[in-house]
């Protein structure tokens, strides 16, 4: 598929067939800012020449604290952004699923998370915007920390979960990252320790790196290249 998505398949009553026509496409965009009208609208108007349900948003850029409102095309957005007009995180839901809305959790600027129930299962979907290498470990390691407690509880009240966002982590490619079991063998450029550390946690976690298990084109592989 063009997009990284999920596949999650519906309960019974359902029969195979109609289960496996069922499936949800989920993204993730590292958007360098949504904090005016005309950048929302160039993400929306982006995303209508694809095939999308959720989109997990990193670098809004936005300042509210908390944000749940429904756009001019009934899309519904659910962000957590910083006074400082910096960072942000955020959750579009498509109109399609827009009754579908369990709660919203805006943790930090960092991390959010939405609860849907979709095909009668019910999802947590977490958008998530990592430091930077310009960031100590030690701030690193309190965002794996806080999406340890979400996929934890999450776990608990029985929620699937997806994650999506900008990691600021090289997995890498080939058996580089093939060999570890959270990976696949389609990852991107030579793995660095920040890498690691994603690969070592979603394996704590029994998550898998979904983009590196398809074969796709580079630039799909990331959702934002810096010079």
């Amino acid at each position: 598929p063009p997009d990284t998505g999920a596949e999650l398949c519906a309960p019974a009553p359902l029969t195979w067939e109609e289960q496996t026509m069922r499936r949800l496409v989920v993204l993730g965009k590292n958007c360098r800012s949504l904090a005016s009208a005309d950048r929302f609208d160039e993400l929306v108007s982006d995303l209508e020449h694809q095939d999308w349900d959720i989109a997990l948003l990193s670098e809004t850029w936005r300042r509210d604290l908390e944000e749940l409102w429904e756009s001019n095309e009934n899309h519904v957005f659910a962000g957590r952004g910083h006074e400082s007009g910096r960072r942000g995180v955020a959750v579009l839901v498509h109109k399609r699923w827009k009754n579908s809305l369990i709660g919203f959790t805006p943790v930090s600027e960092r991390v959010c998370y939405l609860d849907l129930q979709i095909f009668g299962v019910k999802c947590r979907f977490v958008s998530v915007y990592f430091p930077d290498s310009t960031y100590s470990d030690i701030e690193v390691q309190k965002v794996y920390d806080l999406l340890g407690e979400i996929v934890d509880d999450a776990r608990k009240a029985k929620l699937r979960i997806i994650i999506g966002g900008d990691f600021n982590a090289k997995v890498g490619s080939g058996t580089d990252a093939g060999e570890h079991p959270s990976a696949g063998l389609h990852g991107l450029g030579e793995q660095n320790a920040r890498g690691q550390l994603l690969l070592a946690w979603s394996s704590s976690k029994s998550l898998k790196i979904a983009n590196t298990f398809f074969r796709k084109q580079d630039e799909q592989l990331v959702t934002h290249v810096g010079t």
